[in-house]
């Protein structure tokens, strides 16, 4: 799967959830007053950071190919989406109000209004990109970054057309709503992805089997902070693998690992592969320090692993453990 249309697939699933979460929260609210309480924010707000959230994860869920990864994402993505949003609506409506404070009126009142939403939105969005990067396990700042930008794009629809005075008109303004939440959630989606492509530093792509033209980015999964203490699963446990091998009957549970070793990215073999180990160019390894254009095999299924240029290191087996 081509990385950038990762991007548009993530624009389109958030616009949906944008959209579906206003329906929802707008039959919700249909009833009350014009200015909802603490109480109903939370409730505007899970609805929609949770239609956000399973929107997303759905996609994620659907491109694995796999049911218990699918329930897996999406229960996930619901969740953190309600908390995400049922946390960052009430916030940004009092960082607003202290922003904005008394008395904002003529041309800087409405310039001060215009930075107030606008910041409130930025907090919104980035508060549901890092809810939705930890249901992914991705790290979390680029979730929280993606966020903060789809936050500030989708945002501006709805402080435009308040800045220029739309009509008080339910009607009118529900669909200014409409627009402006739907260009959130796909802002916040499509960012999202695009800032995870755009920091990666490396990543594993799949050459055959069903998992062909899947990408894995390996540091989304493998923290270099942690180093070995927290590496990425490689392998066909559909609940535990980060680099989920489906369709292959040679590739194990857990076949092998990634982490990083004195700074290196590096494959090490899991237990129980002593007959099937994973391969690196064609020779068997135990522990190997991974190199930009490394060809791997897990069991039948063949991989590359890639690495930005400035962040090439040299190929080769760990001293004392390597292979066979």
């Amino acid at each position: 799967m081509n990385r950038w249309w990762r991007v548009y697939s993530y624009f389109l699933c958030g616009a949906f959830g944008g959209l579906i979460g206003w329906f929802f929260a707008a039959v919700l609210l249909a009833n009350t007053a014009d200015r909802p309480g603490t109480g109903l924010r939370i409730v505007f707000g899970g609805v929609f950071g949770g239609c956000i959230g399973l929107a997303i994860a759905t996609y994620e869920g659907f491109a694995s190919r796999s049911v218990v990864r699918f329930l897996k994402f999406t229960a996930l993505g619901l969740v953190f989406g309600v908390l995400a949003g049922a946390v960052a609506l009430p916030a940004a409506q009092a960082v607003y109000r202290a922003l904005l404070g008394a008395g904002a009126t003529g041309g800087a009142g409405s310039a001060r209004l215009f930075a107030a939403g606008t910041f409130a939105w930025l907090l919104f969005g980035a508060t549901i990109g890092l809810g939705e990067s930890l249901t992914r396990g991705a790290q979390a700042t680029k979730g929280a970054l993606g966020g903060l930008i789809g936050g500030i794009v989708g945002g501006l629809p709805f402080e435009l057309a308040r800045l220029a005075g739309s009509p008080n008109n339910p009607t009118a303004e529900q669909a200014v709503l409409a627009v402006s939440l739907t260009c959130l959630g796909g802002a916040i989606g499509g960012s999202i992805a695009f800032v995870t492509i755009l920091v990666q530093r490396a990543w594993l792509e799949v050459v055959d089997g069903p998992a062909a033209g899947r990408v894995y980015e390996v540091t989304k999964f493998v923290d270099p902070r942690l180093g070995s203490r927290k590496p990425g699963i490689i392998g066909s446990d559909e609940w535990s693998a980060n680099i989920y091998l489906p369709g292959d009957p040679e590739v194990l549970p857990h076949h092998a690992r990634i982490g990083y070793v004195n700074e290196h990215p590096t494959l090490t073999a899991e237990a129980g592969t002593d007959d099937n180990p994973p391969l690196v160019n064609g020779q068997r390894v135990q522990t190997w320090q991974l190199g930009n254009g490394d060809r791997l095999q897990v069991g039948a299924t063949q991989l590359i692993y890639r690495q930005k240029k400035g962040k090439v290191r040299p190929s080769r087996p760990v001293a004392g453990s390597s292979a066979a």
